[in-house]
């Protein structure tokens, strides 16, 4: 299947509500296209509109946080008549799926450093907005990759930075609980020792947020 002369669209690895991913070709290069497909219940003009303004979004993303040295794939073309995100296809696993395979060690190796780059991430005032074992990517040569910017977004609040935590939190205790405590326990030890001493406000915000979020529970109980 072809895109337009310079793309060439060869399998389809994932197919989602909002993007389907290929593997493709792009000159001579192994390539990653991200497409964000048309919604049928917005109207074409404004559904056109907002693909766009997301896929331009997503990629500026991408290419500030990898200029701040942070492991993400680089963007080679944007092609907006089409919605697609050209990028380099990263070899590699989903964490997702090798946490159980790898030793204890290995484990903690992973999480203090994928504490250190979010935290990294954090400082540059860059959101990731969806952290899970399955948008971490790992090479075959032990390095690691993150993935899918889809709903990032920049600020310096300390709340946004708790709730990125957070959500990588319920992560692990929902699909990873066998490991929870180690990888938890590294992902914070290496976020603070890249971040500083101001990572101690950030953890406590996450105590905050899961309080609030145990009173919505209660209440919906009582209903």
């Amino acid at each position: 299947m072809k895109g337009n002369s310079n793309i060439i669209l060869e399998e389809i690895i994932y197919k989602g509500a909002e993007a389907s991913l290929f593997k493709g070709k792009w000159f001579d290069k192994t390539v990653l296209i991200k497409q964000r497909i048309p919604k049928k219940y917005r109207i074409v003009e404004l559904d056109d509109k907002i693909r766009r303004f997301r896929t331009v979004r997503e990629a500026k993303m991408l290419i500030a946080v990898k200029d701040s040295g942070i492991p993400v794939p680089q963007v080679y073309e944007i092609d907006l008549n089409a919605y697609w995100i050209v990028m380099k296809y990263i070899q590699g696993k989903k964490l997702k799926n090798i946490l159980h395979l790898v030793d204890g060690e290995k484990r903690r190796d992973y999480f203090k450093r994928i504490g250190k780059y979010i935290a990294l991430m954090h400082k540059k005032n860059f959101i990731h907005g969806d952290l899970t074992t399955s948008n971490i990517i790992i090479t075959e040569n032990e390095n690691i990759f993150f993935v899918d910017f889809g709903l990032s977004n920049r600020s310096d609040s300390i709340e946004d930075r708790s709730v990125d935590l957070h959500l990588f939190k319920r992560v692990l205790m929902s699909t990873h609980g066998s490991y929870f405590n180690e990888c938890y326990d590294n992902l914070l030890g290496g976020y603070e020792e890249e971040y500083g001493k101001d990572s101690s406000e950030i953890f406590e915000r996450i105590s905050v947020i899961e309080s609030r979020g145990r009173y919505i529970e209660k209440e919906e109980r009582k209903k």
